[in-house]
């Protein structure tokens, strides 16, 4: 083999090394799944709930002079660069107002069967505490599988008392 071939082969098998390096690269990026999220004002209302959103804003709140429960469903959606296997969240995260003991804003994810809608909690919740200012708790969940499952996370805004202004602003699910 003379000399300027084997040079030749050599920047070939290199140009196939970087290419394989940079291919495989992406590919083990793309198993990191993007989180899903949600703002508190496009999760839907329970149908007996009565609420104000704040739509500039984007969190849910009670109507003025309304105290009880609020529930709301927000669908939980499999990102589109998890298509190389399941979603790999391990924590739910909660943003929310909650600034006194009359009230409380509370996350429980759920998982619904697609073979027969059989629904199940994943075991999941998480609770507000009291404090000043838009805070965030988090906690761990199980893993996913969106072949057999289709997840929702159900929120609880409870106040009661008119004075009392708890605040559902973000729900997250990420690694």
């Amino acid at each position: 083999m003379k000399r300027s071939q084997l040079v030749g082969l050599i920047v070939v098998l290199a140009m196939v090394l970087v290419f394989v390096a940079l291919v495989g690269g992406r590919a083990l990026a793309a198993t990191r799944t993007r989180p899903w999220s949600s703002v508190g004002a496009a999760c839907a209302p329970d149908y007996t709930t009565r609420y104000a959103s704040n739509a500039s804003s984007g969190y849910a709140e009670h109507a003025s002079g309304v105290t009880g429960d609020l529930y709301f469903v927000c669908n939980v959606t499999t990102p589109i660069d998890s298509y190389s296997g399941e979603p790999d969240w391990s924590r739910l995260y909660l943003t929310f107002k909650d600034p006194d003991t009359r009230g409380y804003v509370q996350a429980t994810l759920y998982k619904k069967k697609l073979s027969d809608g059989a629904v199940t909690s994943m075991g999941t919740t998480l609770k507000s505490t009291d404090g000043s200012g838009i805070r965030q708790s988090s906690v761990s969940v199980s893993s996913f599988d969106f072949d057999a499952y289709a997840y929702f996370v159900k929120i609880q805004i409870y106040r009661s008392s008119t004075s009392s202004d708890q605040e559902f602003h973000i729900v997250r699910l990420q690694p």
